[in-house]
Order: structure tokens, then C-alpha cells, then sequence
């Protein structure tokens, strides 16, 4: 179904089943824009100094390298995936998944449960997430407080933070034009008397275009989206950070007890030329995302008995409602819109978001149901008149990552906690109500 409905023909940069659903495939070809940050390559055996090595550049590292840089720290940033920008970035769905999607796209957890999706580039998810922000609830930062013994984050210099990273982040609502889809979302929120509201979108809102927006889950060629690389990792460079593209670590090293440094293998462009690098640093930052974390920490022997547990995903239901009307799902950006009529329902803290999700032809006919061929085909020419919703639910129960005789991260997670299956249930039948 991926290469049926997602593939090019490579003479026309069509697929011929678009034409049927009405999608106009890429809008753009891409810009030629330099790429501001200019990656260290390191020669085979070399041995860098730092007084922190940031594993990740995701939302979590970059944040760390750019205010450790700015404070006058030596920082080295070592990312597994290349380093992309709007030059890279064709609005074809199958490219973006081979080349900036954890293992090249939606890919099943070991026992098949959950389909994960996750950023692999430089800037992590931030480079092909949705620029939805949300401000974490207060209910949540209390349970951390509570049940973790985290200080500070229940107070007010945690919304300083917050406060900080948004600025940062150019986040606003001035960018979130409603689709059809959103538009049905508001209709369904309004006449049910649910809360609706408006995404905050990190955006530079001078090179914002809605025609492009759509296509963002595959990387953004209007350079509106503020993500990491743009930002924080901007600013660590800035500020004398080195950086590592397509370098890989393989272990924290470890001296009397403490992080001592890591060690790692960059990989040429072409996935040949490997050369090992190893980083001394005083201070180790592990920030590979919930995935690659756990599996690093595992492959060094570190992090204690929990290590891989807790794999939290907040796990999504997807409904597609079929209108009279083309509904040009791929035209604005993929969240613009969503309720929260559900997301503490009962005062625990555990409920559910309802929004909007990426037009996405291969994976939305990968998941639309199977009954026979021509049932398929015309459930699919119907496809522009679907508006998607899905249900984003915080989870109670979890999840775990091992890893595999090569030190691989595998990843679990069984659908089990009861609450969980109640509220999913209970997001699939609040979707359903807001399409009728």
C-alpha cells in the first residue's frame, strides 16, 4: 500500500492514483537554501575534548547545547541521522520517511501494538513534527512533584522556562489557518458544545505560506518552522559548539562511577566510510529521544533497573469522516486546531486531546481497512473528501525498549492498562460523534 499510493513515477513526479483522490503531489520543488551550520567530520581515531558531549539534537539536546554554549561551556553535539534543511526537502512522503523517520518510516513495535513514528535528523522530531505546542497542564507537573520528587517544576520558575522556549521558538497562533479538516473539527466542537481552540505554532510568521504547510510532516521548504536546528542548535553553533552529523554512539564511558566521555562511529554519507570518535567530556547528555535512549544506556551497562522501562508513547486513534465536499486536507499545516473537552475528564490527570493529523496518502491507505480490492480502491477514491481526527491520549500503563544481540533498540509495548482501553474507546467514540 506504501508504494501503491506513496511512490512516484519518476518521469512525472506523479503517482497516477493521486490524480484520482485529487492530491497535487509536491507543491514546490525545493529552494536552494545554504545550510547555516557547517557539521564537523571528524578523521578516523579522532579524540575530541568538551567539557559536555550532548547526545541528541532534538528537542531535549539542542535546548541543553544552545544554553550550555551560550554560558560559555565547550559543547560537542553528536546526532545519528544527516543534517537537512529546505534544499533536502522534496514534499514527497516516501523520501522524508527513507530519510528523516526512525527506521525509514512507521514502523510496528516487537509485538505489533503500536505503529512508532519518530524524527531522525539533525533537530530530531522537531525537523518533521506538526508545530503543535502545548504548555504542559498543571495537573502533570503536580504529579511529578508529587510522585517523583522532581523539584520546581509545579511552580512558577517552571513556566519561565516554558516561557523562555516558546519566545525561542517564535510560537503563536498567528500561523494556524483552518483546513476542511479543522474546519470540520470546529463545526463538530461547536455543535456539541465541546471546547475548541487554536494550535500555538512555533512559526516564523514572515516566511509562513499555507500552501506548503501541508506538507511539513515531510519537512518544511518554506523555512517557517522553527524547529531545533533553526533554533537552539543554531544558537550552540553560534557560540563555538561542535557539531556531528550521521555519528552514532555506541557507549557512555564510564571512570570511578562517572561519565567520562563517549564513544561513538560516523558513518559518510554513503553509510560506507565508518570512522570511530571518541568525545572526552566531564559531562554526558543523554538526549536520543525515549526510543535510542534506554538502548544507549543499555548498550553501556548504565542507568540502573529501570533502564527501558516506562516507554511512554501517548498513543493515537485515527477516524476518517467522508464529507460532500473536497475537503484539500494538504493545504495548511497538519494541527491548526483541537480540543481539550477530554483531557482530564475525571480529575487523575489521564484523558485524551482531540486533533487534526498529517495528509498523508501511503500511510492513510496502509490504514485504511482491508476488505477485498475494489472495497479498497473505493474507499481510497474517496480520500479527498475525508477530514482525519485523532485522539492523542496520555497513557497510564507503558511500555519498555530492550535491545538485540547488535545492541539495537527493541521496542515493546502491550495495550494492556484497563483505563487506557477505556479512555482509547472512549477518544474513537468522541471522534465519531464530532463527524456526524
Amino acid at each position: 500500500m506504501f508504494l501503491h499510493y506513496g511512490a512516484p513515477d519518476p518521469a512525472t513526479g506523479q503517482n497516477p492514483n493521486w490524480r484520482v483522490f485529487g492530491y497535487p503531489g509536491p507543491a514546490s520543488p525545493p529552494p536552494q537554501e545554504p545550510k547555516p551550520i557547517e557539521p564537523v567530520t571528524p578523521e578516523h581515531g579522532s579524540v575530541l575534548e568538551a567539557d559536555v558531549c550532548v547526545l541528541g539534537s532534538g528537542s531535549g539536546g539542542a535546548v541543553i547545547a544552545g544554553t550550555l554554549a551560550q554560558g560559555g561551556a565547550k559543547v560537542i553535539v553528536l546526532e545519528a541521522a544527516g543534517y537537512y534543511n529546505e534544499s533536502d526537502f522534496s514534499q514527497l512522503e516516501l523520501k522524508a520517511y527513507q530519510e528523516m523517520y526512525w527506521r525509514g518510516g512507521p514502523t510496528p513495535t516487537a509485538d505489533g501494538n503500536i505503529t512508532l513514528q519518530a524524527g531522525t535528523a539533525l533537530g530530531g522530531g522537531t525537523v518533521i513534527n506538526w508545530t503543535n505546542c502545548l504548555r504542559t497542564r498543571d495537573w502533570v507537573r503536580e504529579q511529578w512533584a508529587a510522585e517523583f520528587g522532581l523539584e520546581g517544576v509545579d511552580g512558577p520558575d517552571y513556566d519561565r522556562h516554558l516561557d523562555v522556549v516558546l519566545e525561542r521558538m517564535g510560537a503563536s497562533d498567528q500561523a494556524s489557518d483552518l483546513n476542511g479538516p479543522h474546519q470540520r473539527l470546529r463545526e463538530g466542537c461547536e455543535g456539541l458544545g465541546w471546547h475548541f481552540g487554536t494550535v500555538v505554532r512555533n512559526t516564523d510568521l514572515s516566511k509562513y505560506a499555507p500552501e506548503t504547510a501541508g506538507y511539513i510532516g515531510f519537512g518544511d521548504q518554506s523555512g517557517s518552522k522553527q524547529s531545533a536546528d533553526k533554533t537552539w542548535l543554531l544558537d550552540a553553533y553560534r557560540n563555538e559548539a561542535e557539531i556531528l552529523v550521521r555519528t552514532r554512539a555506541q557507549r557512555v564511558l564510564v571512570e570511578g562511577g562517572r561519565a567520562a566521555g563517549v564513544e561513538a562511529v560516523y558513518l559518510g554519507a554513503d553509510g560506507t566510510d565508518q570512522r570511530a570518535v571518541t568525545v572526552r567530556a566531564a559531562h554526558v547528555v543523554v538526549a536520543c529521544g525515549a526510543l535510542e535512549s534506554p538502548a544507549l544506556l543499555l548498550r553501556s551497562g548504565i542507568g540502573g533497573p529501570a533502564t527501558g522501562n516506562y516507554l511512554r508513547l501517548h498513543p493515537a486513534n485515527a477516524t476518517i469522516g467522508i464529507y460532500a465536499e473536497d475537503q484539500q486536507a494538504w493545504w495548511g499545516a497538519p494541527q491548526t486546531g483541537l480540543s481539550h473537552e477530554f483531557e482530564n475528564p475525571d480529575g487523575s490527570g489521564y484523558g485524551f486531546l482531540i486533533e487534526g493529523a498529517q495528509y498523508a496518502p501511503a500511510i492513510g491507505a496502509s490504514a485504511t481497512p482491508w476488505t477485498g480490492g475494489a472495497a479498497h480502491k473505493e474507499r481510497m477514491a474517496d480520500f479527498k473528501y475525508g477530514a482525519t481526527f485523532i485522539s492523542l491520549l496520555r497513557d497510564r500503563g507503558h511500555g519498555r525498549v530492550e535491545v538485540d544481540a547488535n545492541g539495537e533498540a527493541v521496542p515493546w509495548y502491550s495495550v494492556e492498562d484497563p483505563d487506557d482501553v477505556r479512555r482509547s474507546r472512549h477518544g474513537i467514540e468522541a471522534q465519531a460523534r464530532l463527524h456526524r
